[in-house]
Formats: C-alpha cells, structure tokens, sequence
C-alpha cells in the first residue's frame, strides 16, 4: 500500500514538472521586428517559454537560413516565399482561424491567395512618399512621370529594389504611358531614358536621404520612412528652436552641414500614401511545430497585447487594421490615412522565381548603366 502511496506522488510530481517545463522556441524574423519597447520576457512568461531569435537583414538571408535550419516560427516577405526551394507552408498545423479577426478586405485577399493553414499575415506595410511641399506639389491623380518631371531642385528618391520599381511602374503609370514608353513589363516598361534625363537616386539608405534633407520626393517603405521623418523632423526643430532670431551664426551642437540645410530651406516635409503610386506589401508568418508554446507564441503576437507593441514600435500595420492602444500621434495619423485609401492601393506584384531573377538581372544592368548619371547610394 505504502509503494502504491509513493509511486502515485512520484506520478503527480512528475506530471507537474513536465506541465511546467519551459519549452524552447526558435524563430527566425526581420531584424528590430521584437526589439524594445516589445516585452519579450513577459512574452516567454506568458508562454513560459525560451525564445530564441534569429534576426536577418535581407530576403537573400531569409531564403539562405530558412533552408539550412530548423525554425518552430518563421515571419518573412511575401517576396522571399515565391523564391524558397524547401517550403515550409503545409496543412498539417492550422492557425488560420487568426484570419477571423482582419479588416475585410485583407481578409478576402488572405482567403484569394489559399495559403496553407500553418500560414497567415503577419503585418501589413504600405509604400508612401515625403515630399517637401514649398518644392513640389503632388497631386491626387498623378502619373510616376508627372513626378519625374516636376520642377525641382532636388533629386526624387527611390527605392534600390527592382520588384519595388516594378511595382510602382505598372501601378504609378496610365496604360497609355505603357503604350508609349513600349517597354517590356520585366524591363520596367522602357522607363530608363527618363531615370537617364530626370535626377533620380536610387537608395536604401534612407537614414543619409534624411539627415541631409537633400531629396524633393522620396519613396519609402512605411516603418523606415516614418521613423526617419520623425528623426529628422525633430533634429530641425531642435535646430532651429537653437538658432537665435535673425543671427546666422552657427548654432550650439549644430554641424556646418546642419546649419547649411536648416538655413538654406524653408523646407516643409509632408507624407502620406498616394492612390496611383503606394501599394501594400505583407510580411507572412508560419508555424512550423506542433508544440504548445510555439502556438501559444504564434497566437500572442498575431493579436492583443503584444501584437499591438510589434506594430507601433515598427510602424506597421495589423491585418485588422485596428489601432493599437498604445500608438502615438504619428501612427494614428497613418492608419488614417491609409484606412481612407486601402480600396484604392494595389498590392504589391507577385513575381514566381524565374521573372524575378530576370527582373533583377535587367535592374542591375539598368543600374550600372545609370551610374555615371545618379548618385547611387
């Protein structure tokens, strides 16, 4: 009798140790996505789990990782899926019931594009321009030339990424421009000789395009542009709250080349998302293990609390499109605005594996030929 008293306690510490045992959860996502303010240890509390984190820079990183490790969670471009060999999207694990709670028109495009079930959006971001409006006016019905032909004094800024200029162009120009230009779609319409006769730059380093202030219009991906403008909006006030009235001399802190951009303009940067030209891209997440933590993971972070501390703090979107309680001032002015145009900008363009490698291909041919002409960052 005694035994069977003892075996049963030993059975019931057992279970409890094993109920909370910490589970280890690797995942693999773009790098900042889960840095502070997002609460990673009251994450891992509540999931009474180890994260582990392996950040990436670029969809070449992902797609490279991806197919070399293991990962329980994955959160990557729609980009980088189309150009993976070993998928890891299946209907073993189901996790679309997390679609119930989007806006309805990503729902409907999260139900046309039939992912596998252990597959959902992650966060939306949208393309939107900054633009100094004493320099140049954009207007609501502009074509992409109209803006390369405006009357500027400074360059239009766009992104260094072929699948980007690929799909403002078949957004951002008329079909009668198409027509015109006669160039192929993959060969970004025949555009090159007005990137060759316009001042255009072609960048990523949106933190140098900033912090000189040397750009007319600049085409920017939704987190990056918005945390840049905030920077350099504040660093020009600081400037100038510094400079005493009607004194050119240099300010306290301030460098020549600051000093230069803050007296030199009057500049007054603006940003907002454009019918025409902006379209919606979505990172995806998968869950690629049956385990309870890396569910619970998945579940925490695609809605409440610490969904809401991921979008802010990175200035995406939620496929909800709800705002997060704790947003600031600058994200409820951009859900705003993209909430009043979402039924108006496309979603970002699609290519399979071998039009994006020819597409690439001709971009950095294009490039090389456009060298000598644009500052290329």
């Amino acid at each position: 009798m005694l035994k069977k008293i003892i075996s049963s306690l030993a059975l019931s510490a057992a279970l409890v140790v094993s109920a909370e045992a910490i589970e280890s959860v690797k995942m693999i996502s773009w790098w900042g996505y889960f840095d502070e303010p997002v609460n990673m240890p009251a994450l891992e509390e509540h999931c009474n789990a180890s994260i582990s984190i392996d950040d990436y820079f670029t969809n070449g990183e992902f797609v490279r990782r991806s197919q070399q490790n293991q990962y329980d969670i994955l959160i990557y471009s729609e980009t980088a899926s189309d150009l993976i060999d070993r998928k890891f999207e299946n209907n073993s694990i189901d996790i679309s019931s997390l679609a119930d709670e989007y806006h309805p028109i990503i729902k409907e495009k999260y139900s046309s594009e039939r992912r596998k079930s252990n597959t959902v959006f992650f966060a939306l971001s949208g393309t939107l321009f900054l633009w100094d409006d004493n320099e140049v006016k954009l207007q609501r019905y502009d074509s992409i030339l109209d803006v390369l032909k405006l009357n500027k004094s400074k360059p239009v800024v766009f992104l260094d990424d072929p699948l980007e200029i690929y799909s403002i162009l078949k957004h951002g120009l008329s079909d009668s421009e198409k027509e015109t230009l006669g160039g192929k779609p993959l060969e970004f319409y025949g555009i090159e000789d007005y990137f060759k006769s316009e001042e255009v730059v072609f960048s990523n380093h949106f933190h140098y395009i900033l912090k000189t202030l040397d750009f007319s219009v600049s085409y920017a991906w939704t987190g990056e542009g918005i945390k840049h403008y905030r920077r350099i909006k504040e660093k020009v006030e600081t400037l100038q709250q510094q400079r005493p009235l009607n004194t050119p001399t240099q300010n306290a802190g301030a460098s020549d080349n600051d000093e230069a951009k803050i007296n030199s303009t009057n500049a007054d940067y603006r940003y907002g998302f454009h019918k025409n030209f902006s379209h919606v891209s979505k990172d995806l997440m998968t869950l690629n293990s049956n385990s309870r933590a890396a569910r619970c993971v998945v579940e925490s972070i695609a809605s409440g609390r610490f969904h809401d501390e991921v979008m802010s703090s990175n200035y995406y979107m939620s496929p909800t499109l709800r705002l997060p309680a704790n947003a600031d001032n600058e994200y409820k002015a951009m859900l705003g605005d993209f909430n009043s145009k979402v039924k108006d900008i496309g979603w970002k363009e699609e290519l399979n594996k071998t039009q994006y490698q020819k597409l690439d291909v001709y971009w950095q041919t294009m490039k090389l030929g456009l060298g000598e002409l644009n500052d290329l960052k």
